[in-house]
């Protein structure tokens, strides 16, 4: 028994030692491969915009509670690139006091554009490591009691088709509506990202919102219980499905898009087939990452915080350095979801370590995302921004009316309840914020077409208005309505004796 356990400690101080090794050596490779364009100017910028949304995001909790701080965040964001950033740049590359450049207009051209890629790195580096924490916490954060406690045929298909219906209507009419360059095959593919990007509802919202609902004493009879983690375990499904779906789809656009027109029919089979491969290599990279780190982090506190610090990232970055980005938040699900599987009492200081990180990483992921679009200066203009919220408005409505049905239908609920559970499916924010600018950095940095740019664009304007649209409303409709429609006027269903279900933790 003494050798079993001397050897058990030996294979983790082993694992342990490997993977950290592993850790030093690639970092440094990942980064300089990353090729990072790093200033000051636009560093600070980036930290003074963050630092002012999450203070005003602060306010406007402590002002309203029925709006969540990302709404603030993201108007920040919007404010800063639509009014503040040219001001800004003109300052620092254009005024006359600024010795280094006043000699000719090349040079404070040159300090522009420098400024301009350092903030487009710093800001894609932060995104993309925001979204690598979400989704790794979001496999992590996986209830597999909650699959047995609701109804698993109508979790997933709250899941699915929802979603689905999303896809479907911006792939048919995104690239008529937006009049898109982009046709054919290429056009769908478009279409069906933004329609992904559209399809996830973000748990930020929903969960908070939940818990209010709790703390109302409106989630304790069963058929309360099953409403609440049906609303909060579906909503996490539908986040992983709609990241996994967008960047599988994303990998196969850029496969296509290397240059193959010349190729032969199998060529083109193999160029098309990348994106799912891509996919599956990252499954295989978290799986064995998590087999092979699974008992250590379960042994070794110190490992698993060091590993959920550093492996996001790794795998993110390091999957975009490979140019097989698909793969990288695939990983990072698989691993999440398998850790947990093997070893769930490391879930707590995995999910603590993780969410720490989210407290940083959350407000510059709304504010950048925010940035990304001048609303001062959209192709095609505010008539561009209208039909992107006809769009939006078309999705949300066909989104509803089919929660509402499977609901009604396969979930057995009644004609109210049915109604809440699809309203509370409104707010998006999380995900929107994460993928959103991902196809536009994807694009610009493999200097792809002009008409993949305009398409990707709009995927960042829907994106915004998504989020400026349906996170207060649906945070707003759920406080409202929940009293009227979920209340239980058969107070023998309510069970006292028996304490409220904590719901699956969030994002």
């Amino acid at each position: 028994m003494a050798s079993e356990t001397m050897n058990a400690g030996s294979s983790t101080y082993l694992k342990s030692t490997i993977f950290t090794t592993f850790v030093i050596f690639t970092l440094p490779i990942i980064i300089h491969a990353s090729e990072f364009s790093l200033t000051l100017s636009a560093s600070l910028s980036i930290i003074s915009i963050v630092w002012f949304g999450y203070l005003g995001g602060v306010l406007l909790v402590k002002m309203c509670s029925l709006l969540p701080a990302l709404l603030i965040q993201l108007i920040v964001g919007l404010i800063f690139r639509s009014f503040g950033q040219k001001q800004l740049v003109n300052q620092i590359c254009y005024e006359p006091s600024n010795d280094t450049y006043i000699s000719n207009t090349h040079g404070s051209i040159t300090c522009e554009l420098e400024y301009q890629r350092s903030f487009s790195d710093i800001s894609g580096l932060l995104r993309d490591t925001a979204m690598a924490v979400l989704v790794m916490r979001a496999g992590l954060g996986f209830d597999l009691n909650a699959l047995k406690r609701v109804a698993t045929t109508c979790l997933m298909m709250l899941t699915v088709l929802p979603c689905a219906a999303e896809i479907l209507v911006c792939a048919c009419l995104a690239p008529i509506l937006l009049g898109w360059s982009v046709s054919g095959f290429t056009g769908v593919a478009f279409g069906c990202m933004m329609g992904c990007v559209l399809g996830a509802v973000t748990p930020a919202v929903i969960v908070p919102a939940v818990e209010d609902l709790k703390n109302q004493g409106l989630a304790k009879s069963e058929t309360q219980k099953e409403i609440v983690n049906l609303i909060v375990a579906a909503s996490s499904f539908d986040d992983v499905l709609a990241i996994s779906v967008f960047n599988l789809i994303l990998g196969v656009i850029i496969s296509s898009s290397t240059g193959s027109e010349n190729l032969t029919f199998l060529g083109k089979i193999w160029i098309f087939s990348k994106g799912p491969l891509f996919v599956i290599l990252g499954l295989l990279a978290g799986y064995f990452f998590a087999i092979f780190l699974s008992h250590p982090m379960s042994k070794s506190k110190t490992l698993t915080i060091f590993t959920c610090l550093t492996l996001p990232f790794i795998f993110n970055q390091a999957s975009i350095v490979l140019n097989i980005s698909s793969a990288g938040p695939i990983a990072c699900i698989a691993f999440g979801l398998i850790v947990v599987i093997n070893y769930s009492k490391v879930f707590h200081l995995a999910a603590k370590t993780l969410d720490t990180l989210w407290l940083v990483l959350e407000p510059a992921m709304f504010v950048l995302i925010g940035a990304e679009l001048d609303v001062m200066d959209v192709e095609g203009g505010w008539g561009k921004i209208l039909r992107a919220g006809g769009l939006l408005t078309v999705c949300l409505g066909l989104r509803t009316l089919v929660a509402f049905l499977i609901a009604k239908f396969n979930g057995k609920f009644s004609d109210k309840q049915s109604l809440f559970i699809s309203l509370a499916w409104l707010p998006k924010a999380t995900v929107q914020a994460a993928i959103g600018g991902t196809a536009l950095a994807r694009f610009q940095s493999n200097n792809s077409s002009e008409a993949y740019l305009s398409a990707s664009k709009d995927i960042v304007t829907i994106a915004v208005l998504s989020i400026l649209v349906t996170a207060p409303l649906g945070a707003f409709l759920i406080k409202l309505l929940a009293p009227r429609l979920i209340s239980e006027k058969d107070k023998n269903e309510v069970s006292s004796n028996n304490s409220v279900e904590n719901s699956p933790l969030a994002n």
